[in-house]
């Protein structure tokens, strides 16, 4: 039976509030927790993730009413540059134990029966990890909250909506992937990037397309966003 998945949110840190900054350019510039979760609930009801099927992956679902929205802003250390005052995975866990037991996320055992919910945390620009101090803009595990494991992956903010997408984008997709056991499914396709349903994305891997890059959805011709022109992209690969 296909794994129903899905996506709850939690952004971290006061620069995610709306404010007064009128219509959002998605390339350029910041932006909202609204406008992030606009996107997240676009992809969702896009044809994105549905290449996922073939590796058991059934319905990629926004997860709502409840995203939470922190103001209190990360610890200033993270953002010092350095290793040793970087962030942790166990940090992000404690993070999202809070807001679970204040009511803000919904608990992993309250979700409908057959969903298996992804805990995505935002955080803002110039922090560290101090895990993967070089290499990681996002990074995707599982945490246990109460005898039961949950997926999660914090990603970054990038300089724009679209840069920030495509993170979020790659991590959910290899969140499923690897949960499903199907591996790594973004990383070889990171400069593969297209516009689904208006969100900017990077592709994954399709077996069944001789293993190549998809980004189903994409639009054939970008700067044209329009519904009658959705379809899938293959670009092949070598690793």
């Amino acid at each position: 039976m296909a794994q129903d998945y899905v996506i709850t949110q939690a952004y971290w840190g006061a620069s995610f509030m709306p404010g007064d900054r009128g219509r959002v350019d998605p390339s350029n510039g910041a932006f909202s927790w609204l406008d992030m979760s606009g996107a997240i609930d676009a992809l969702c009801n896009s044809p994105y993730f549905s290449a996922l099927d073939q590796y058991g992956a059934g319905a990629v679902t926004f997860g709502g009413p409840k995203i939470a929205v922190a103001q209190d802003s990360p610890p200033a250390q993270w953002a010092d540059g350095t290793r040793e005052h970087g962030f942790t995975e166990r940090d992000i866990e404690n993070f999202l134990v809070a807001q679970i037991d204040a009511g803000t996320l919904t608990a992993p055992t309250d979700w409908q029966d057959g969903q298996k919910p992804i805990y995505l945390v935002i955080l803002p620009q110039g922090l560290y990890s101090r895990d993967h101090f070089d290499t990681a803009v996002g990074f995707h595990w599982s945490f246990e909250y109460q005898g039961t494991r949950a997926l999660c992956a914090w990603n970054m903010q990038g300089g724009s909506l679209n840069d920030t997408t495509k993170i979020v984008a790659h991590e959910i997709v290899e969140a499923i992937s690897s949960d499903l056991k199907a591996g790594e499914l973004g990383d070889a396709c990171e400069d593969v990037t297209g516009i689904v349903n208006h969100v900017m994305v990077q592709g994954y891997v399709s077996k069944r397309d001789g293993s190549s890059c998809v980004i189903p959805g994409k639009l054939q011709r970008e700067g044209r966003i329009s519904q009658s022109r959705l379809g899938s992209t293959s670009i092949p690969f070598t690793k």
